[in-house]
């Protein structure tokens, strides 16, 4: 077998677009798109914006974000919202779906959520109570998985009134909501895992313990910022060792990815 890694990359639009160099006209933000295209107009913009990722070499995009803008998230979120329930579903939706026609693949975020607090520099909470958590939080991510995305990642938030662990270390958030109750079969990852929210002591031994807990949660891919792949991973091998769970886990995540890979020709035999 010849794997060959899948290359992604953060273009959402407005303030995040690392593609904004190669852009003439940049991708606007998620709001502004909300609030100044009709949807003809909405299909051709991601059309187009898919393509260009496609034209560099990029298999998968980190976009969009499909959580609504509540009184607990508008100020981190900002522009990165399309706003409304409605707004959110209807346009990732078509995001995804122009995305395919260029052999883009998608991955929504950041499930379930987020609060006020950035993870990027502390812990992050949401208090919202079990109703709200599944009337509200869940329900754009339960429509949009409908069209079929690639992936789904997962935020650090913690949600007391569901699980005191941040959701990239839940299972019940990982595989007893988004696998199990919404029927998402795709590709699951979480989140930096050097993020402040997720380990405020980013030593070795504490984010390999980290990327441990991911796993065994039901994440199949871990997203690192700090270039010590090897380290971590030797490291996460020898918990291994004494981890049939862990191990286990990590296997299944690798068959996974495999079959996705080999369905977009990133296998030969």
């Amino acid at each position: 077998f010849y794997f060959f890694p899948l290359f992604s990359v953060d273009c959402e639009g407005g303030i995040v677009n690392r593609l904004s160099i190669y852009q003439e006209n940049k991708l606007p933000s998620q709001d502004y798109v909300s609030s100044h295209f009709n949807d003809q107009e909405a299909k051709k913009l991601y059309f187009e914006s898919s393509k260009l990722i496609n034209t560099c070499g990029l298999d998968l995009n980190f976009a969009p974000v499909v959580e609504v803008k509540n009184k607990y998230n508008e100020k981190f979120l900002l522009d990165r919202s399309y706003g409304t329930f409605e707004n959110a579903v209807k346009y990732s939706s078509l995001q995804i779906l122009e995305a395919k026609k260029n052999n883009c693949l998608n991955v929504i975020k950041h499930f379930p959520g987020n609060s006020q607090d950035d993870p990027h520099t502390k812990i992050a909470v949401l208090d919202v109570d079990k109703n709200f958590f599944e009337q509200e939080l869940l329900a754009p991510f339960k429509e949009v998985i409908k069209t079929k995305p690639h992936g789904v990642l997962i935020s650090h938030i913690i949600i007391p009134a569901i699980d005191d662990e941040p959701a990239c270390f839940s299972k019940k958030i990982v595989t007893d909501y988004l696998k199990n109750k919404l029927n998402f079969t795709g590709i699951v990852y979480s989140d930096d895992v050097y993020m402040k929210a997720l380990t405020p002591d980013s030593s070795l031994d504490k984010v390999a313990l980290a990327v441990s807990k991911a796993f065994k949660a039901g994440i199949n891919v871990i997203m690192s910022s700090e270039k010590k792949y090897l380290s971590l991973v030797y490291k996460v091998a020898e918990f291994c060792n004494d981890d049939f769970e862990l191990l286990q886990n990590i296997e299944e995540s690798v068959f996974k990815l495999t079959k996705e890979k080999y369905k977009i020709n990133k296998v030969f035999f």
